[in-house]
């Protein structure tokens, strides 16, 4: 009997432990930015004023992080008044973040909200997070604290990788990024191919 219980948590752990990549590779995402920080270039041939408004064309936002990683931010535009320099509204942003072992997260998203003193990024709009280990996130909306190397999304989100998928109606962070918590409704679906490898795996042992 209790051979039978542990081959079947076992069998639980082959199956649930490929998916739980994806989860770590948020964690480590996130403790990549923890160590970024961030500085602005701004071509001032291609800034414009408007109504006490400062139109900025192709800002970019690069550097280098503690491990020397680079890291980039574009954006086609972006906007701030001049009482308030350090709210930058960006549009069409695309950014390369570093992440360990060399793999990098391209980021890609229509409009951010960047508050430069506080170091928080604020999308509120649908974007997707590419890794290169082939996980894909998709988010309709999140806010970025880089200080505390947290991120929170209050809006429903998807998580794909070739082991299987995660779905949630919210996600946060704490302790740096290596507390993950998936809330809502959250649905885990494993890739067949997954569930065959197992069963191919237990005819062998037989």
């Amino acid at each position: 009997m209790q051979g039978k219980n542990h081959s079947k948590r076992v069998k639980r752990l082959r199956i649930i432990l490929p998916v739980m990549s994806v989860v770590f590779s948020i964690g480590i995402l996130l403790l990549s930015i923890e160590n970024t920080r961030f500085s602005l270039s701004i071509p001032l041939d291609l800034t414009n004023i408007d109504n006490n408004k400062i139109m900025m064309k192709g800002p970019k936002i690069s550097g280098y992080n503690n491990d020397g990683s680079h890291y980039t931010m574009h954006a086609g535009k972006a906007f701030y008044d001049i009482s308030n320099p350090n709210y930058v509204i960006m549009k069409d942003i695309e950014a390369s973040l570093p992440i360990k072992n060399t793999n990098r997260a391209h980021l890609i998203a229509a409009s951010a909200n960047f508050d430069r003193v506080q170091d928080v990024l604020n999308i509120t709009v649908p974007f997707t997070l590419n890794l290169e280990n082939n996980i894909r996130i998709n988010f309709n909306s999140a806010t970025f604290y880089i200080k505390k190397t947290a991120l929170e999304t209050k809006s429903p989100l998807s998580v794909f990788s070739s082991y299987g998928s995660i779905f949630a109606q919210s996600f946060n962070t704490k302790d740096k990024g290596h507390v993950m918590i998936f809330s809502g409704n959250v649905k885990m679906l494993i890739e067949p191919r997954v569930l065959q490898k197992e069963k191919n795996e237990k005819r062998i042992l037989k």
